[in-house]
């Protein structure tokens, strides 16, 4: 057989021929090839021609000749062929015997001229990190080593960095380090080799072929994750993952084994949380609560080397164990912020911040909190459970109303989670307003100052911290009111409500009759949560607050004294009585000016409002000169006829009212206007009215002539009894003389 499998040179025993006649050169009829392929590259052989050793034409009579063969597909060294007469009448000698049919050159196995070709590829993770990064490529026949070259080799999807060394020679095996196009391992990439460069040990280069590898790298924990008081550890491998082989059956948890590190925490894994593995992704229970320190330190792995298996049969390799991380590495962001007032003083002075983590309050660095609005930040605290996702923020009280929505800064590294992660910069976070309305104050009012006792039409009006959404408005009945406060003890039978605005609500007294009357700075009341009193949007909780106590009155009171009191007609003439007056529930308006002697002197503007006030009732009537004569009397310097001694107490000192003449008693009035008063902004009547007696005298008879029954004649006779002359409205003169025995003896003359 040529070294080529071109021809196969026979050689007879004698000279041949193609006829029985001795005579006649063989031809391509006269033989046969018998092939046979074994697995080989070449399908096919075929007889093209016969010649003589020299490749010549045939005469005939030569005893050496070659047989020259064509081939289907290119012989790859395992194929044979035999050569053997077509039949027992094709080859003679020259005496005409012929060869038989059965003779044979003999089996030759052809020569290897294909080039080596890829019979198999097989991924591998060399470093278990979950992604191959090897392919084991196997030739169908030994390989030299020196040629082969990473360049020859392509991937679609990756690239093929280097050839390693397989550890062996010259073989069938080579090892190709790859960088995978994704990760995973269970990716199978298709390698091309390009066409020409690989030899076998023939010195055939190899043809143009590529190939899908098949899977062959186990499958790998990626991760292990949990955080700080869970029991639950999210398990990541590389790739689909079956308790069984043949891709099937969903782990359990005696396919896992736990490494206690750390002594502490959790110890174990006891159960399947998410048990379906086809994702690659399983959850498995632990029992006990991880712990800051279990992170880093405790491990995950398969418990055997027949537990978990890919979809290809490939087994985790139980030797691998993997530490357990923390899934959380992001410091707290806040999810929601609050206000709140926690005194009910109608200012917020709080802030409840609700992160997205748990967080360590022992961490806080109160310096790093800041809110807005002009407000210092007194206190970062728990919210009275530990290491749960809230925190209050405290700041100064009285400044922001329950309306207001401030904002909070937390500088980096102001907090850290229960997993150890500081916050990064939180900047101007608003915050959503939940502090409802508080009650500012309760104003008990006498709209017509018509006494200075709790009575029917008196008013409480209840002033709220911001505006309300007006419940029941805009005129709540008893009965809503009822649901609003709780009144207790009573405050009447009936009473009704009216919102003035959104933030003002006043009640009036239509019937006290059995009510309990408030008393002013001590009672206070109280929303009830069923009233559902809330701010203007109606988004803060319902209001429960309790007021501050009552203020105001239940009516101002002017209580007259001073020497007017007992004044009469010669009093007004003469000039200098005093009228006192003393208010209740209300104080005087300070002076208007000052005369540089005495701040508190009400000058001209002031005065005669006041003096307008005083007004006759009955009986003789002159009370237009005492008005005229005290206003002419208020001046604009040094002045003391109007002057307010005391916040509650005012003193006018009449001057002389020459003019004044009456014949009868006079009874006048004096009513208060607003304007001197601080508060009441009716004209209060001050009490009692006074009375102006007349100056005409009178004399009364008394003495012994006068007791008993009426003095009889014989009385008169006797001598002795007393006629006792008693003026009213005037005086006695002295006596005109002296007897020097007492000088107040009537003597002649005037007796």
């Amino acid at each position: 057989l040529a070294a080529d499998n071109s021809y196969v040179e026979i050689t007879f025993s004698e000279g041949v021929y193609n006829t029985a006649g001795g005579s006649g050169a063989l031809e391509t009829g006269d033989f046969d090839v018998v092939f046979t392929q074994n697995g080989g590259f070449a399908t096919g052989a075929s007889i093209t021609s016969v010649t003589n050793t020299s490749n010549g034409a045939l005469s005939g009579g030569e005893s050496v000749i070659r047989v020259h063969l064509s081939y289907t597909g290119t012989p790859s060294g395992v194929e044979t062929v035999e050569i053997k007469p077509f039949d027992g009448t094709s080859i003679y000698d020259v005496d005409g015997n012929a060869a038989v049919a059965t003779c044979s050159t003999r089996v030759y196995t052809l020569y290897d001229q294909y080039g080596p070709v890829i019979s198999s590829v097989v991924t591998d993770d060399t470093d278990n990190d979950g992604s191959i990064d090897r392919l084991v490529v196997t030739f169908n026949e030994a390989v030299k080593d020196t040629s082969v070259a990473a360049g020859d080799f392509s991937l679609d999807s990756g690239t093929v960095d280097a050839v390693a060394a397989d550890g062996g020679g010259d073989d069938t095996v080579i090892w190709l380090d790859i960088t995978a196009g994704a990760s995973g391992t269970d990716e199978t990439p298709t390698v091309t080799v390009a066409a020409g460069n690989i030899e076998d040990l023939s010195s055939n280069t190899n043809p143009l072929t590529s190939k899908l590898a098949d899977d062959g790298a186990a499958p790998v924990i990626l991760s292990a994750t949990s955080e700080v008081g869970f029991t639950t550890i999210v398990v990541t491998f590389s790739e689909a993952v079956y308790t069984t082989t043949g891709g099937s059956g969903n782990l359990l948890f005696g396919d896992f084994g736990y490494n206690n590190v750390s002594g502490g925490g959790a110890t174990s894994i006891t159960s399947m949380v998410e048990d379906v593995g086809s994702d690659g992704v399983v959850s498995v229970g632990t029992g006990s609560a991880f712990v800051l320190a279990d992170f880093g330190a405790d491990k995950v792995y398969a418990a055997a080397a027949d537990s978990i298996y890919d979809a290809s049969d490939n087994a985790a390799d139980n030797t691998i164990e993997v530490v357990i991380g923390n899934a959380d590495t992001t410091g707290p962001g806040i999810s929601t912020l609050e206000t709140a007032d926690t005194d009910g003083d109608g200012y917020i002075d709080r802030l409840v911040v609700t992160f997205d983590d748990d967080v360590d309050e022992s961490t806080v660095v109160p310096g790093n909190f800041s809110v807005s609005g002009g407000v210092s930040v007194t206190g970062v605290v728990d919210d009275g459970t530990s290491q749960d996702s809230v925190v209050w923020v405290n700041f100064t009280d009285a400044v922001h109303a329950t309306d207001a929505v401030p904002t909070l800064t937390i500088t980096a590294s102001g907090i850290k989670d229960i997993n150890d992660n500081w916050n990064s910069l939180i900047s101007n976070a608003g915050s959503t307003d939940r502090a409802p309305p508080a009650i500012m104050s309760i104003t008990a009012d006498d709209p017509d100052e018509g006494d200075t006792v709790y009575s029917n039409g008196d008013t409480m009006t209840f002033v709220f911290s911001e505006d309300t959404n007006e419940r029941y408005g805009p005129n709540p009945t008893k009965a809503e009111l009822d649901l609003l406060f709780n009144f207790t003890p009573s405050i009447g039978t009936d009473y009704t409500g009216a919102w003035n605005d959104a933030r003002t609500l006043e009640i009036t007294l239509v019937d006290i009759s059995g009510g309990t009357a408030p008393t002013i700075n001590t009672t206070t009341f109280t929303l009830q949560a069923g009233g559902n009193l809330q701010d203007a949007a109606a988004t803060s909780p319902a209001s429960t607050d309790t007021s501050p106590a009552i203020t105001g009155n239940w009516g101002v009171g002017v209580a007259i004294s001073g020497t007017i009191t007992t004044a009469t007609e010669d009093d007004i003439v003469s000039g200098g009585r005093t009228l006192i007056l003393t208010l209740t529930e209300d104080t005087w308006v300070v002076s208007d000016g000052t005369d540089g002697t005495n701040a508190n002197d009400y000058l001209i503007a002031t005065a005669d409002a006041l003096l307008d006030g005083i007004a006759h009732v009955s009986g003789d009537n002159d009370v237009a000169d005492i008005i005229a004569a005290a206003k002419a009397d208020v001046t604009a310097t040094d002045n003391d006829a109007v002057i307010r001694t005391s916040a509650t107490v005012l003193t006018i000192t009449l001057p002389a009212v020459s003019g004044y003449a009456i014949g009868a008693d006079e009874v006048i009035s004096l009513t208060v206007p607003a304007s001197m008063l601080e508060t009441t902004t009716v004209g209060v009547g001050a009490a009692p009215n006074l009375t102006i007696t007349n100056s005409a005298p009178t004399a009364a008879i008394t003495g012994t002539i006068q007791s008993g029954a009426a003095s009889d004649e014989a009385d008169i006779v006797s001598g002795g009894s007393t006629i006792v002359v008693t003026l009213t409205g005037d005086s006695w003169v002295a006596s005109d003389g002296t007897d020097g025995t007492n000088a107040n003896d009537y003597l002649i003359a005037t007796a």
